[in-house]
């Protein structure tokens, strides 16, 4: 399990310019989004329940949120950068991925995915190819904290 409350203080720890952090979801989005694409896995129903959705490092990755109703203005947050959206649109687009959830972006646009074995495997949407794969939750963000925070010392 991710230690949720832990990786919000480290960001919280930076300038708070660095980051948006969105509130936590609703129980009733939470709810109807598994009703719609199954249960949620663990991990990211306890981040939901903790935030839903944040812009890490200036943009460097972005958490996706829950599509709340009615959603953020599309300026402020863009309606596709939602682990139910993405999470469709990954799922139709090919076979073997029905238990896989999008999960964040990074800048250099490789689609973050958590799949049925709880494991982050990352897509290059420029590419069409596999970044990297069968990484735990935790290293990943663990690696996204650590280059995170190189950057923000180098700015």
């Amino acid at each position: 399990m991710i230690d949720w409350d832990g990786f919000l203080a480290r960001l919280k720890s930076h300038p708070s310019h660095g980051h948006r952090i969105l509130p936590p979801c609703s129980p009733s989005t939470k709810s109807a989004i598994e009703q719609q694409l199954g249960p949620l896995p663990e991990d990211i129903s306890q981040m939901v329940d903790r935030f839903s959705g944040a812009e890490l490092f200036v943009d460097f990755a972005t958490i996706f949120r829950l599509t709340d109703d009615p959603p953020l203005p599309p300026l402020e947050w863009a309606v596709e950068w939602c682990i139910d959206a993405m999470t469709t649109k990954w799922r139709v687009a090919g076979t073997g991925r029905e238990q896989d959830w999008a999960l964040a972006m990074t800048n250099y646009g490789g689609l973050i995915l958590l799949d049925s074995q709880g494991l982050v495997k990352e897509w290059d949407t420029g590419q069409a190819t596999w970044l990297n794969k069968d990484i735990s939750l935790q290293d990943w963000l663990d690696g996204i904290m650590t280059e995170g925070e190189s950057l923000m010392e180098d700015s």
